[in-house]
């Protein structure tokens, strides 16, 4: 009979539990001239080594990269891409960070945005300069850029230089 008690107490106040919180922000965080460790002053800004800053995001990320590749064909020239599955892309010119990519709703920018905000989201944190382009609906706040999905969900958060091709 106590354990009946139990179960349904548990049962009834999982039933009052508000829609699921959005996960914990790990490791870094992205602006507009670089990325920083959460909780921390310290910087790894834009034209810093790629040996130095894939170690460091390595340490932060708490694991490696998942992958590397070359392309030649980007508007800002030759680019090495450095990623971390669906998390983060780093992307290099002549070995120097000059831009980052968030592809996931772990890791966010200065300004607060994750991937997964709602165009709605976003519009009631003041962000309201959308713009159709050929690769869909973007925005930019403070340096740092975004890209809706079909969803009208937040799909890429950027600053620096990429290789979207539009």
């Amino acid at each position: 009979m106590i354990r009946a008690a139990a179960l349904f107490i548990c049962l009834a106040l999982s039933a009052c539990m508000t829609a699921e919180e959005p996960p914990e922000i790990i490791g870094v965080i992205g602006d507009s001239e670089g990325l920083h460790p959460v909780g921390s002053q310290q910087r790894i800004d834009f034209g810093r080594a790629k040996i130095g800053v894939v170690d460091a995001i390595s340490r932060l990320l708490g694991r490696g990269p998942t992958g590397e590749f070359f392309t030649e064909e980007c508007g800002a020239g030759p680019i090495t891409a450095v990623s971390w599955g669906d998390d983060l892309k780093l992307n290099f010119i002549d070995g120097a960070l000059r831009g980052w990519v968030m592809q996931s709703d772990v890791l966010r920018s200065e300004n607060g945005l994750r991937v997964g905000q709602t165009r709605s989201e976003l519009e009631a944190a003041g962000i309201t300069d959308f713009e159709n382009t050929s690769i869909g609906v973007e925005f930019g706040s403070e340096g740092v850029f975004g890209l809706l999905n079909a969803q009208n969900e937040l799909a890429y958060v950027w600053s620096g230089v990429t290789c979207f091709y539009r």
